[in-house]
């Protein structure tokens, strides 16, 4: 007699395409969700009278989660299920989207950065929880991910991890941005010190394109010493 276990397939298409569906207005949800913060700076920064710093704070809010969460949001997947680690990860974003009420109500700037941590542990509960390389909408997910995990074996979920805690430097780089833009700003006109500011992100770009025509090639022996793979080269 066979081992091997018996698997349930769906057989009902009506069923299966419900769920493509649900999982099709979800995705919607979460673009949304992690995008939208970008567009709330200005108007954070106007209503609350914020300086630049402290409206890019808003960004630090919900990226950060993707570092200090992604371990332990991977655990909590690994003894629940996914199914269920999305549920508790909607409940978290409705927390967090209803603290949005009484922050604009007493303009508490602090209640809001709360709430974008929030719905950023959902955002990253969606990460970890698809990996992102068949529901993609940015070629880092389809493309560049893959060939970062390739022939990881059983160190796969570990490095996919790693590279769900490196999207926290979009916590980061705008507070570095801002830094750059704040040292130009003495010697030329607002507009200029933008257009200066954004040269901090040539290097990132850089570093993409040589990984992807280069760098993913580079694999890590036990002792340390990188080798090219024979397979890619």
């Amino acid at each position: 007699m066979s081992n091997r276990p018996h698997i349930k397939h769906v057989s009902d298409k009506s069923t299966t395409v419900k769920s493509m569906i649900i999982l099709a207005l979800l995705y919607f949800i979460f673009g949304l969700v992690s995008w939208v913060n970008t567009i709330l700076i200005p108007y954070f920064e106007l209503t609350l009278q914020l300086s630049r710093f402290e409206s890019y704070l808003v960004t630090f809010a919900f990226y950060i989660a993707y570092l200090v969460m992604v371990l332990p949001s991977s655990y909590l997947l690994n003894r629940i299920g996914y199914k269920r680690g999305m549920m508790y990860g909607l409940w978290c974003m409705a927390l967090g989207a209803l603290l949005f009420v009484p922050a604009a109500y007493w303009r508490m700037y602090q209640v809001f950065l709360l709430g974008l941590f929030l719905l950023g542990v959902l955002a990253m509960f969606f990460h970890i929880g698809t990996q992102m390389v068949t529901l993609a909408t940015s070629i880092q997910y389809a493309g560049i991910w893959p060939l970062s995990i390739k022939s990881l074996g059983r160190h796969t979920n570990l490095g996919f991890a790693l590279l769900v805690m490196a999207l926290s430097c979009s916590a980061v780089m705008p507070i570095v941005y801002n830094a750059f833009y704040e040292m130009k700003i003495v010697s030329a006109t607002s507009f200029e010190a933008m257009k200066y500011a954004y040269w901090i992100f040539i290097p990132c770009f850089a570093y993409i394109v040589w990984f992807a025509v280069w760098g993913y090639r580079i694999q890590v022996l036990e002792k340390g010493q990188s080798v090219m793979s024979p397979l890619n080269c």
